[in-house]
């Protein structure tokens, strides 16, 4: 995604002229790059308010593969790496769950 398009997107904060923070107006969740991906990929998600948050990985079946968050967060920008380690190849979904909100991204993992 563009850094004009993530700017977008955000509440920016300035003090002295100077870009100190930025938060999400919205949750969101972005699509993971690279996608498709061989070993590693980075999942990128949005808070514009504290919240519990519940990130995993899950197969075509419908079974957590693997649970990449499960904590609570300031509001902000975050991004974690997703290694697939020994995942066969195959098409994954990954999940953001923070307080109301909820959403599904599918990504690929190509060996």
């Amino acid at each position: 995604m563009s850094d004009i398009k993530k700017e977008v997107n955000k509440l920016i904060l300035i003090t002295n002229s100077q870009k100190v923070e930025s938060f999400p107006l919205n949750f969101h969740l972005e699509q993971n790059y690279p996608n498709p991906f061989k070993e590693k990929t980075t999942i990128y998600y949005g808070l514009p308010y504290r919240s519990k948050v519940r990130l995993m990985v899950i197969d075509i079946d419908g079974q957590v593969v693997e649970k990449l968050v499960s904590e609570e967060h300031d509001a902000g920008m975050y991004e974690v790496e997703f290694n697939s380690g020994n995942l066969p190849e195959g098409i994954y979904f990954y999940q953001l769950i923070a307080g109301q909100h909820f959403s599904t991204k599918k990504m690929i993992l190509m060996k």
